[in-house]
């Protein structure tokens, strides 16, 4: 019950009767700190806890307990020693493509003594089984499974993990969800006389649409419909289109700058400011070669399925040195000899950004003909597109960010398909972007649409609930007790028995030890005795 008043004792069991499981989960000091806020802070209290000590949800963290509050812990038994779970589920890459083989990690606990054999894990996508993996699981340890499937057509694409497990079944589903492109966007926007190696390279895959304008016919208004924007040997950039470009990266958008051989470096550098890059300088016509490779980012990861120290690497006649400016956001992906950057990546905002400082022309460099090249430009594409991957934990209440660009004004709803259900959350905007709060009222794991106000899905949000009782670790009531001694929190203590022996102690917690049958006893044991004496006198 979540009121808080005064009840008979009739009372008090229909409350308790009423009582339903919650997917909420509350911590010895989430309980510990709720109960000294309500209870009268200037009289003596009482707190009850009865718990199995599960580890994670009832080992005290800190010493939060008013002294005037006394807290009697009834430890129970729960009965359940064993539980395999699914713990979480990701996938390596950011982008998902339609009709593309794929590959979802899942990471499943034997939170039990004992060990699993062959344990099925079945992937589901829009009700249609698309893949199984079977695990052994050591005692008290996971397994990663790897689940191999291929997308599916473009658009909504609701996933469910499963596995079977008794008793404890809540956590033996894993819902995640997100939209899939049947295609990347790319706008290569070109100079005068611009290089095709990009546009030619991009233009040869069919993961990709690619549209070509001349920096002097770009139509900004199709920004808001692009993933990738290639900015190629553009030399001057007005003060319009530094602005527009912006706003496409702050909102997610990734962009690819490909310097001119003569730029204006005044409008070039003001646009690479804005973006948090290094500044271009002069050109330095020394003949460097390409000495180290950015391996742990996600323009190179997985490239190189072994790396050696002699291995062909590209180089340049010449470059544009640049002046240093090194940022957390900032990444140098291919690093020169003399210690400068071929190739470097920023975030800003919600956006990537990805600097070369060559043109992609045989007389400054052969990165264009490199084998570096496909594996690179073809992965700066596939990480321009975050497909909006939803995987919220019930209860977590945190911000969910909102993909879709939308009017300030417009309400929204959440709704689930399966029981008809819907709420109106609350619409917040925050610097890493728009997004919602749904405030507890989500209570069964799931698939859920949040759409517009004329009814469009939006994206699919997911719901899992919380794994934090799904570890089969319990505290001793012994281990309890030393742990509140170590923080010093006062007036506790540990109430243990079978229940009428619980309730016993309970009553005499409450009203103290009952002594008056002791004085009766003796009262009348002196009136024998009395009466004894006054007859032998």
């Amino acid at each position: 019950a979540a009121q808080f008043r005064d009840l008979s004792f009739e009372e008090f069991k229909n409350e308790v009767a009423s009582v339903q499981s919650s997917p909420q989960v509350r911590n010895f000091d989430d309980v510990v700190s709720r109960a000294s806020s309500v209870f009268d802070a200037l009289a003596p209290s009482t707190l009850y806890y009865v718990s199995d000590l599960q580890s994670k949800t009832s080992t005290p963290r800190e010493s939060s307990a008013d002294s005037l509050l006394s807290i009697y812990i009834v430890p129970v038994q729960s009965g359940i020693e064993s539980n395999i779970y699914i713990d979480s589920c990701w996938f390596n890459s950011p982008s998902r493509l339609s009709l593309q083989p794929d590959e979802l990690n899942v990471r499943v606990r034997n939170a039990g003594g004992k060990n699993i054999e062959n344990l099925s894990v079945k992937l589901t996508l829009n009700g249609v089984q698309r893949s199984v993996g079977t695990t052994n699981i050591s005692a008290k340890s996971f397994e990663d499974v790897v689940l191999n499937f291929t997308n599916a057509t473009n658009g909504l694409q609701l996933a469910e993990v499963s596995i079977q497990d008794y008793p404890i079944t809540y956590d033996d589903h894993y819902y995640l969800s997100f939209n899939l492109a049947n295609a990347i966007n790319i706008l290569s926007v070109n100079g005068q006389s611009a290089s095709n190696a990009a546009a030619k390279l991009y233009d040869s895959e069919s993961n990709f649409t690619v549209t070509q304008v001349s920096d002097g016919a770009l139509d900004y208004s199709v920004l808001s419909t692009t993933d990738l924007v290639v900015l190629n040997e553009v030399s001057n950039f007005s003060s319009g289109m530094i602005q527009e470009l912006m706003k496409f990266i702050s909102s997610g958008g990734s962009l690819l700058f490909i310097p001119a051989e003569k730029p204006d470096l005044n409008s070039t550098n003001e646009l690479l400011l804005a973006m948090g890059a290094e500044k271009l300088a002069n050109a330095d016509s020394s003949k460097l070669n390409v000495e180290g490779v950015n391996l742990k980012s996600k323009v190179f990861k997985n490239v190189f399925t072994q790396w050696e120290d002699r291995i062909d690497l590209p180089s340049v006649n010449k470059h544009f040195s640049t002046e240093t400016r090194t940022t957390a956001s900032s990444e140098r992906l291919l690093t020169l000899g003399n210690g400068g950057s071929l190739l470097s990546s920023y975030r800003k905002d919600k956006g990537n950004c990805y600097v070369l400082s060559a043109p992609l022309r045989d007389n400054w460099t052969n990165f264009h003909r490199h084998a570096l090249f496909v594996p690179a430009f073809y992965n700066i594409a596939l990480n321009s597109v975050t497909n909006g991957i939803s995987s919220e934990v019930i209860g977590s209440d945190e911000l969910i960010l909102i993909s879709s660009r939308l009017e300030n004004s417009e309400t929204l709803e959440i709704s689930n398909s399966e029981n008809n259900g819907s709420f109106i959350p609350e619409r917040v905007a925050r610097a890493e972007g728009n997004g919602v709060f749904v405030h507890n009222q989500i209570k069964t794991d799931g698939h859920y649409l949040l759409q517009s106000e004329k009814g469009d899905t939006l994206q699919p949000l997911s719901f899992n609930f919380n794994r934090a009782e799904s570890d089969m670790n319990f505290l001793t009531a012994e281990e309890f007790a030393q742990i509140a001694r170590d923080l010093g929190i006062p007036n506790f203590e540990i109430v243990e028995g079978d229940t009428e022996s619980l309730a016993d102690k309970v009553q005499e917690l409450h009203d103290g030890k009952q002594l008056w049958r002791l004085f009766l006893v003796l009262a009348l044991l002196c009136l024998l005795f009395e009466t004894v004496l006054i007859r032998i006198l």
